[in-house]
């Protein structure tokens, strides 16, 4: 009876390995998988935003330039726009966008470029489809993470079985 207490401690140990390798390392490359897929998510939701902002602009435009059209006034202005600006942790200040033709946008590293709203609405084409494959290589990450951790569990499932004594076998002729 001594060597069966040994192999279930020897099995409790094994059981408490994996679980520590499952919290310790697996859960949290889980955890980073999914982080670093909701960072590229809201960048997407983020370029999202900003194409349907340009194209309000780009309709906000042309309704002016064809209501200086009908007055027969064609040297009309470009008028400024007038915002409310978000300046974090949801306080807002007033604006004034002298020019609302062209816009900034981020391009990463830190740089920003100044393109026309139609310019704008190219690279925002150009940057989703990569920002929508880099979500699904996280995901796919996430999801390989998750089926790892769900086969250590069936190891563990599985090796608590080895514990249980086992019923004899009757033969039946």
């Amino acid at each position: 009876m001594a060597g069966g207490n040994l192999r279930a401690s020897e099995v409790q140990a094994k059981v408490r390995q994996y679980e520590l390798f499952i919290e310790g390392t697996l859960k949290r490359d889980l955890a980073r998988c999914i982080n670093a897929q909701d960072k590229v998510q809201q960048l997407h939701n983020d370029y999202s935003a900003l194409r349907q902002s340009i194209l309000t602009l780009q309709k906000q435009h042309e309704a002016e330039r064809a209501a200086a059209i009908a007055a027969n006034n064609a040297a009309a202005s470009i008028s400024p726009m007038h915002t409310m600006v978000n300046l974090g942790s949801e306080f807002y200040m007033r604006a004034v966008v002298p020019d609302p033709t062209r816009v900034f946008v981020d391009v990463g590293l830190g740089f920003h470029v100044e393109l026309a709203l139609q310019e704008a609405l190219e690279w925002i084409a150009a940057k989703l489809p990569s920002l929508e494959a880099k979500v699904q290589t996280h995901r796919d990450q996430a999801a390989m993470v998750q089926s790892k951790i769900k086969v250590v569990y069936e190891g563990i499932s599985e090796l608590m079985q080895l514990q249980q004594p086992q019923k004899p076998q009757r033969q039946v002729f």
